[in-house]
């Protein structure tokens, strides 16, 4: 299923609209990234791909979507097991395992009885097994956060994955995690990042400016170069009307 704005417009309280009538569609298999000016409305139009209301217009998004905000916001006493989405599947298979399983635990683990092999294999590439299940969120550092929730997303096996400057906190190593793992993915990806590495990975970038967006095909550079024609194509007929005018 891809994500797809359709006409969407929004606008905080008492303020412009900070943009109108944005349309495009993220497919499947797809890596996408926001740009454009600080205050353009990046990061908003991420929210509403992860469920906050526009102002005009909707959001067909699947319901299996992982959504990574720029600063995290989870319960600081949350449990990493609960970051990593895998809370209520593993406390399910140790109670099926134990004999003390219920209806309610078998529904929640959905047959899912190798959920404790893959969150193994995950935690090791991410580098984060040596970090117990049942810690609190309020002891990890920022690279830890942002390594436990990308691993959560890859964990979830989500059709949608929103992604808001995922490189932040990241030192070099984790960086190219982040970039295998934007590679390999299968997901309708979103992304808002100043990663020029992250956004040479994109099959395309939506630029916000003025309250408008515009889509273009193929990765940074290509979207640079365009640009760069679009702003020479300008300057050529601005100077064609002063020829004009005088």
């Amino acid at each position: 299923m891809s994500l797809v704005f359709s006409g969407v417009s929004f606008a905080y309280p008492g303020s412009d609209p900070l943009f109108s009538d944005i349309t495009f569609t993220v497919r499947p298999g797809e890596r996408v990234a926001l740009v454009g000016p600080n205050g353009s409305g990046k990061t908003t139009l991420l929210r509403i791909a992860a469920g906050l209301q526009p102002a005009a217009g909707s959001v067909s998004c699947p319901a299996a979507r992982w959504y990574l905000p720029q600063n995290a916001l989870c319960q600081p006493g949350e449990p990493v097991a609960e970051l990593l989405g895998v809370a209520r599947k593993l406390a399910a298979l140790h109670a099926i395992e134990s004999g003390r399983g219920t209806e309610a635990d078998f529904s929640a683990l959905d047959d899912d009885w190798g959920v404790g092999e893959r969150l193994d294999a995950v935690r090791g590439r991410w580098g984060i097994a040596s970090i117990p299940l049942d810690r609190p969120f309020r002891t990890l550092s920022g690279g830890e956060r942002t390594r436990v929730l990308l691993a959560g997303a890859e964990l979830s096996g989500a059709r949608a994955v929103l992604l808001d400057e995922p490189s932040n906190h990241l030192d070099a190593r984790a960086r190219t995690l982040l970039y295998d793992y934007v590679g390999r993915s299968r997901a309708a990806m979103l992304i808002v990042s100043h990663d020029r590495a992250l956004l040479e990975l994109m099959d395309a970038i939506v630029e916000l400016d003025s309250g408008r967006a515009t889509r273009y095909g193929g990765n940074y550079t290509f979207y640079s170069g365009q640009r760069n024609l679009q702003l020479e194509a300008l300057r050529r007929r601005a100077d064609e009307r002063q020829r004009t005018l005088r």
